[in-house]
């Protein structure tokens, strides 16, 4: 870390045109660490995408199962109608770790701006003040709509009208076979 805070006091410097961090109005530190955070965000969303991919595959696989047994198709839908299927695990995921970015963002914007640069080896002492705690939000997050919901289960919703039809389409064969002494 202290090799990306050097790089950035440098950059600072030349951009500001002082020759001490102490003359820079912002503390390098602390742009570091967005710099840091902006890059780890980035890194950790492209590897978090693909896992996300490879579950909604194995969903998509299991879904096609219905094919063979509706029951798989009520699951998901009945899933998705209680919230606990994994579009929507992912959807508050993600609602969650944007929050936790703008949290992080927002205490690092205020270490750049009123934190001091440490010397070299000694540990930064710079603690936020009470109203910076204050202007933190709570973390509001709003499900997903019964149609957001309905749209991610269009195949479980095809594979059972699928089924109805194929009942329907059987159910007058089968009446006429049954006889009744």
């Amino acid at each position: 870390m202290w090799e990306q805070t050097f790089a950035v006091e440098q950059r600072l410097l030349k951009q500001y045109g002082v020759d001490s961090a102490d003359k820079l109005p912002v503390n390098p530190a602390g742009i570091a660490l967005m710099e840091a955070e902006e890059e780890g965000s980035r890194i950790q969303e492209k590897h978090f995408d693909r896992l996300y991919d490879a579950y909604d595959q194995q969903n998509r696989l299991y879904e096609l199962g219905a094919l063979a047994a509706p029951m798989i198709a009520v699951q998901s839908l009945s899933m998705g109608l209680a919230g606990t299927d994994d579009a929507q695990h992912l959807h508050f995921a993600r609602a969650a770790e944007e929050d936790r970015r703008e949290f992080v963002q927002m205490l690092n914007r205020d270490d750049a701006v009123n934190g001091k640069m440490p010397s070299l080896g000694v540990v930064p002492s710079y603690r936020a003040g009470r109203a910076l705690w204050e202007r933190v939000p709570p973390f509001q997050y709003t499900p997903p709509s019964l149609g957001w919901v309905v749209s991610h289960h269009q195949l479980s919703l095809a594979l059972l009208a699928l089924w109805f039809v194929a009942v329907a389409a059987a159910l007058p064969v089968c009446v006429r076979k049954v006889r009744i002494d």
